[in-house]
């Protein structure tokens, strides 16, 4: 079960000779151990250094030699996580890979899939 780990918890007044029940005031408690943050660092250099090599790596799809697309649901898998922890994560490992591979002069590419990285030298040469 990857829904939430908070249960609601409600509070009932009950009177027996009046034969009413009143909901009360809620809250909400923790029902399981919560999952530990994900440290997508080591995530993240895996990716660039793979296309820093341009290695053959399965969370890679290669369109050509300058262009990638890094495949996030290999990376991190539907069901790995609750529904918006797994978004959260997902789009916290985009823009750091993002901002790695602009460092390497690799920038995303509009338009495309999400995750989709070319070159810069390549991208200028297309345009032209």
């Amino acid at each position: 079960m990857l829904g939430s780990v908070y249960g609601e918890v409600q509070s009932w007044t009950v009177n027996l000779e009046k034969r009413t029940a009143v909901c009360g005031g809620g809250g909400r408690r923790l029902l399981r151990q919560r999952q530990k943050p994900l440290n997508i660092d080591p995530l993240v250099i895996r990716v660039v250094n793979s296309i820093k090599e341009h290695k053959d790596d399965e969370c890679l799809k290669w369109l050509s030699e300058s262009r990638v697309k890094v495949l996030a649901g290999k990376i991190l898998p539907a069901g790995s996580a609750a529904k918006e922890t797994l978004a959260s994560r997902r789009k916290r490992l985009g823009q750091k890979i993002e901002q790695e591979m602009s460092l390497l002069g690799w920038i995303k590419v509009v338009g495309t899939s999400p995750h989709t990285y070319e070159r810069a030298d390549a991208a200028k040469a297309y345009k032209r």
